[in-house]
């Protein structure tokens, strides 16, 4: 190489996703979630602009389907028109979710911004830095093609980057769009491949290429837990690579698992949840935790009984002490109960709460009877658009996880019922 360069790499912006589902929730700070990818994207301007990058990669997925937000694309022109005025050039391959949005086709970007085709792979060899990119846009929402499979071979004496949108041979939770192999990739002699779809951060292979997931600038729910953000590349003259992942995020997604085990009452564990979600509170970025109970405990009736009253205890103690960087989303109950036993130390269990039990796990289990349990309420869900039904409209009576969430806590109380009934006799 005639010199060193170096570059960011991101994907999977989802500028401006919608948010599905806050609403049921009491006092989400859903602005400031929504709000977040912009942040995120003026942040990944910014660092381009502190490191002095020569170029941005934006491996595919910028924007999230075909909204017709013309916003939204003006938002990304203003900052690339930024780098433009840094002489930072872009790259941009567009994705599964780029591909049906209409509005990027148009020429709104300035004159520093490469969108390569989907008809075909493109090469942009820049002698000046001694790099070549080469790339291909996806030509629709499902694409199906092989992309790699008809890349140009790499350029002599330069550092050659393939960028691209792809799950490889396939990821969990994401579609096989642009299927191709490591192998495939590795036939092109390229020095660093520059992927994206894939949400969760991966160096696919370390070196001779590196093959890189940078995952998703900013985590848009709670299937995206963890760090987000772009990977920083520096290519020495002979053509080593240093990697550094820059946290972007503004909005952070946690799930916390908490054993019950431990607690002897709910108050308990109430304060040691408190305590774990304190210590992971952090400054400038709103953590987002889905609090998951789990193990066997004592009282497992009494916070099933009254789980929305424990969870809004939770709620209010997690603002307090985060103030407005700490947001409960959900508390989720996987614990289980504890068997009573009789003197002998045998379980104990009376048929009637054996058949409940069973019953309630057999409902669970039952997708079609679930999903016509959920019909039967469609009634209710059209009665409650009423005005005079105030907040009654967000209960998600058709969705089969509060169903079976509403079934459990039925199970509970229905035993309860039992035995205390039993204890009355004795």
């Amino acid at each position: 190489m005639t010199r060193a360069v170096t570059f960011l790499h991101v994907a999977d912006v989802h500028l401006d996703a919608p948010l599905k589902g806050l609403s049921r929730y009491e006092a989400a700070p859903a602005e400031r979630i929504r709000q977040a990818g912009r942040g995120a994207f003026d942040q990944l301007i910014q660092k381009c602009l502190e490191h002095r990058v020569d170029f941005l990669l934006l491996a595919g997925d910028l924007l999230d389907g075909k909204g017709q937000d013309f916003n939204t694309v003006l938002y990304l022109a203003a900052g690339f028109r930024r780098l433009q005025e840094a002489d930072i050039e872009v790259f941009v391959v567009l994705g599964n979710h780029d591909a049906e949005h209409d509005l990027l086709r148009e020429k709104l970007f300035p004159a520093n911004v490469t969108l390569f085709p989907s008809s075909q792979a493109m090469t942009c060899h820049r002698p000046h830095l001694g790099v070549a990119v080469h790339g291909q846009s996806h030509a629709n929402k499902a694409e199906t093609r092989n992309l790699a499979a008809h890349f140009p071979p790499a350029l002599p004496d330069v550092f050659n980057i393939g960028l691209l949108h792809t799950a490889l041979t396939g990821r969990p939770g994401h579609e096989s769009y642009a299927p191709c192999s490591e192998e495939d990739l590795l036939l092109l002699g390229y020095h660093y491949w520059a992927l994206g779809h894939v949400h969760q951060r991966e160096l696919v292979r370390a070196r001779d290429p590196v093959i890189l997931f940078p995952g998703t600038l900013q985590g848009r729910h709670i299937r995206e837990t963890g760090v987000k953000g772009a990977s920083l590349v520096e290519v020495d003259t002979d053509g080593a690579v240093r990697l550094e992942h820059l946290p972007l995020d503004l909005v952070r997604w946690h799930t916390l698992e908490l054993g019950v085990g431990e607690y002897s009452t709910p108050d308990d564990c109430l304060e040691g949840a408190i305590r774990a979600m304190e210590q992971l509170v952090m400054e400038d970025v709103l953590l987002v935790v889905r609090l998951r109970l789990t193990g066997c405990c004592p009282w497992y009736g009494q916070w099933m009984i009254e789980e929305v009253k424990w969870e809004r205890e939770l709620r209010l103690r997690a603002q307090n002490v985060g103030g407005e960087l700490l947001w409960l989303e959900r508390v989720i109950n996987d614990s289980t109960p504890l068997r009573e036993q009789n003197d002998r130390g045998d379980d104990f269990a009376l048929d009637p709460l054996q058949l409940v039990a069973e019953l309630s796990r057999e409902l669970i289990a039952d997708e079609a009877g679930m999903k016509k349990l959920g019909e039967v309420f469609n009634p209710l869900v059209s009665m409650f658009r009423s005005p005079l039904f105030v907040g009654a409209d967000t209960l998600p009576l058709t969705e089969t996880e509060w169903l079976q969430r509403a079934i459990q806590r039925a199970e509970v109380l229905v035993g309860e019922g039992l035995r205390s009934k039993n204890r009355g006799r004795l």
